[in-house]
């Protein structure tokens, strides 16, 4: 989940869910130094642990930046099979300083900087089983998205193909620039790419799909089969 308020949001989204019928009883949310727009996860399934990264930073310009959401990590289990969640929010195209058009030197560091902690903790020597995900704020061939994708030679991620009912891949129209585009992902370990359900995720295109937000929701099916 992008942009929530403080953890009673959260309390309130998960109690408002589970009236309509949809129990998630699981939850995280984080807190960076974004004082208004927080990280946070709706599980069914418990989290083996929460570790929430809100001190990674990186060199911009003369100085040194933090992640302005930090990165939210989780760890699963499931049928003995651990693997984990990261949640980025990555700023926004919105130019706070004339020699950053677009945030776009600002939002690679934070790129950088979460992958150069995902890259530590899960080598990609180990075959790792995890999935970076959320509100890129940028396309596909973008540099932030590189960061994740690979380092040198190696092979990190790969881009979660994923499209509507209609065949139709944009997640966010700004109505300003009247643009269609797709910014939000789910980047997956060569190990994590077997486990997901065809292959391929979706983008929701239902009736109230962009009631709740300007953006439109990402999802997948994962499967994991039990170790023989």
């Amino acid at each position: 989940i992008q942009e929530i308020g403080d953890e009673s949001f959260l309390r309130e989204l998960q109690k408002d869910l589970r009236t309509e019928g949809v129990a998630y009883p699981h939850r995280a949310w984080m807190e960076a130094e974004d004082e208004n727009r927080h990280l946070a996860v709706l599980s069914k399934i418990p989290m083996v642990e929460t570790r929430r990264h809100a001190d990674l930073d990186f060199k911009y310009f003369d100085g040194r930046e933090k992640i302005r959401r930090g990165l939210l990590e989780l760890v699963f289990e499931t049928n003995g099979i651990k693997w984990s969640l990261f949640v980025v929010h990555l700023k926004s195209k919105w130019t706070e300083r004339r020699d950053d058009f677009e945030a776009a030197t600002r939002r690679t560091g934070e790129a950088r900087a979460a992958r150069d902690y995902v890259k530590k903790a899960y080598p990609h020597e180990d075959s790792p089983n995890y999935l970076v995900t959320g509100d890129f704020n940028d396309h596909r061939d973008s540099a932030p998205l590189r960061r994740f994708l690979q380092c040198g030679d190696a092979k990190l991620t790969s881009i979660v193909p994923a499209a509507d009912s209609r065949g139709e891949v944009w997640t966010h129209y700004w109505k300003k620039r009247d643009l269609y585009s797709r910014v939000d992902f789910f980047l997956a370990t060569p190990a994590m790419r077997g486990r997901i359900k065809d292959g391929r995720g979706k983008v929701a295109d239902f009736a109230e799909a962009g009631v709740a937000s300007d953006h439109r929701m990402v999802y997948l099916d994962l499967t994991f089969k039990a170790p023989e």
